[in-house]
């Protein structure tokens, strides 16, 4: 083996699958979009759980979440009149 083979440390490799608080945080959607979004089947999820139990992990595909906001994007860039703006900071009075 090579030593440019050998993950040295975690933060070499990048997640495929996330969980909720880390897809919220990686996509930007708020928590009740995701939820929309998972129940519409729009995004691609899996629920880790143990055989009989009701309660287990949800893990959402980052792949699905990038395709989807490229999408997206691509969309409002293509028609006319709509764009992507880049996100403005919140100002409080």
């Amino acid at each position: 083996m090579f030593a440019h083979e050998i993950a040295h440390t975690g933060a070499d490799i990048q997640q495929r699958w996330l969980r909720i608080p880390a897809a919220i945080a990686y996509s930007g959607l708020p928590r009740s979009s995701l939820y929309r979004l998972l129940s519409q089947r729009v995004i691609r999820s899996i629920s880790l759980a143990s055989p009989n139990k009701t309660r287990g992990v949800r893990l959402v595909d980052r792949f699905e979440l990038d395709a989807l906001l490229s999408k997206l994007a691509d969309d409002q860039n293509s028609t006319p009149g709509l764009q992507v703006l880049p996100a403005q900071p919140a100002t409080h009075p």
